[in-house]
């Protein structure tokens, strides 16, 4: 019982004249709803999603990476706060920002977090992202895309519920500066 094998798979196409695709190492934690990034190439990052049996599901903060090298999952710094359907994004090979994400079972309530782990102090945790406009009243999100600009400049396309509008859901676009 609980989330199928291939919800822990990892599985990697080995780009050569084949086009083979070769089974790694499992994760850790068996899980769907999650968000996988890519760190210069070499370590993958599984954050957060659903765990558990198709009754018993929750959301999780854990989180793992992976090291193509050794071909091994290790754990890694949970995140600040339980979730799934996020968004992700890697920042300058260094830096994972999670937007958001659902955090109850009926796929109502959403974050209202921006969080941040810095791959290279990994040991100091997730942190969340503080926002100039504190007047402004933040509105939760989920789903959606995040995507690096430049090296200065993220930028996230985000799926919302905006209480303003007629429609139940809109779009928003807003960009995140690094200082």
């Amino acid at each position: 019982q609980g989330v199928s094998s291939a919800a822990q798979m990892c599985i990697r196409d080995r780009l050569n004249t084949e086009n083979v695709l070769t089974r790694n190492s499992d994760l850790l934690v068996a899980r769907y709803a999650h968000k996988m990034i890519e760190i210069s190439g070499q370590i993958i990052y599984a954050l957060g999603g659903i765990v558990g049996s198709f009754y018993g599901t929750k959301y999780s903060n854990h989180c793992e990476k992976y090291d193509r090298a050794f071909d091994r999952w290790v754990e890694s710094a949970p995140l600040y706060e339980s979730k799934g359907y996020m968004n992700a994004c890697s920042f300058i090979d260094r830096y994972i920002y999670v937007f958001g994400g659902f955090i109850d079972d009926a796929l109502t309530v959403s974050s209202p977090i921006v969080e941040f782990l810095d791959t290279m102090i990994e040991r100091d945790g997730w942190k969340l992202v503080k926002f100039e406009d504190t007047n402004k009243k933040w509105i939760p999100f989920s789903q959606g895309c995040a995507v690096q600009l430049n090296r200065n400049l993220l930028l996230s396309l985000i799926h919302i519920s905006e209480p303003t509008r007629p429609e139940r859901i809109s779009y928003a676009v807003f960009c995140l500066k690094k200082k």
